[in-house]
């Protein structure tokens, strides 16, 4: 399960990367006045897709894929194999498949996905939002953080984050087991 969510979560981290970029671009903007020369107005994700190509190459546009790849793929695994952990325990020791067990097991795998990713998060955010060259290359990143705060700076908004991804990880999982519980496969029993 962990090498099955990791690998979904790796593929749509790379496809992801470029969008994300914009975005955290976007949202950096957004601290600056309007005439401040930092700011990069992007009118929309499809301009700043265009303007990076054209300005900075392909690779800019690419800026920070090693976090977003690795981060989408601990994501997945918090969300998706963290829940499949959780709930096989609870129903080993006892627990109904009903909707407290999945309410539970979500909130387990959302957090486990917030604290898995955080870090990274962090360092995505920082190091795509970067002028060029501002940093070397992935271990100056992480160097830099390191020395701005120590190591409670990876975890730098995460309580944010978690009410943000554990709702979000709950929802999902509730709406999943109930699809599953009312108009899932049932298969037929053996007759002898």
């Amino acid at each position: 399960k962990f090498y099955i969510a990791f690998t979904a979560g790796i593929v749509g981290g790379v496809i992801g990367t470029p969008c994300d970029c914009i975005n955290v671009r976007m949202q950096i903007d957004s601290a600056y006045e309007a005439n401040n020369p930092l700011r990069r107005n992007y009118n929309h994700v499809f301009d700043g897709l265009k303007r990076i190509y054209v300005e900075e190459g392909f690779v800019a546009m690419m800026s920070g894929y090693q976090f977003a790849t690795l981060r989408a793929g601990l994501m997945t695994v918090g969300q998706i194999a963290m829940y499949d952990f959780f709930k096989e325990n609870a129903m080993f020791y006892g627990a109904s498949d009903n909707l407290i067990t999945h309410f539970a097991c979500a909130s387990g795998a959302g957090f486990c996905g917030c604290l898995y990713t955080m870090p990274l998060d962090v360092m995505k955010s920082k190091y795509q939002g970067a002028k060029k060259g501002f940093y070397s290359g992935v271990g100056d990143c992480f160097v830099k953080t390191l020395k701005e705060g120590g190591v409670r700076t990876f975890f730098r908004g995460f309580g944010p984050a978690a009410i943000r991804i554990t709702p979000h990880t709950i929802l999902t999982w509730i709406f999943k087991e109930q699809l599953r519980l009312n108009f899932g496969y049932f298969p037929e029993e053996k007759k002898e």
